[in-house]
């Protein structure tokens, strides 16, 4: 998996647990 791929992955995860919280 190429790294900009995870890196927007990790990204929209933080982003996703910000909206949840």
């Amino acid at each position: 998996m190429p790294s900009k791929a995870v890196a927007k992955m990790e990204a929209n995860t933080m982003e996703k647990r910000d909206i949840d919280d």
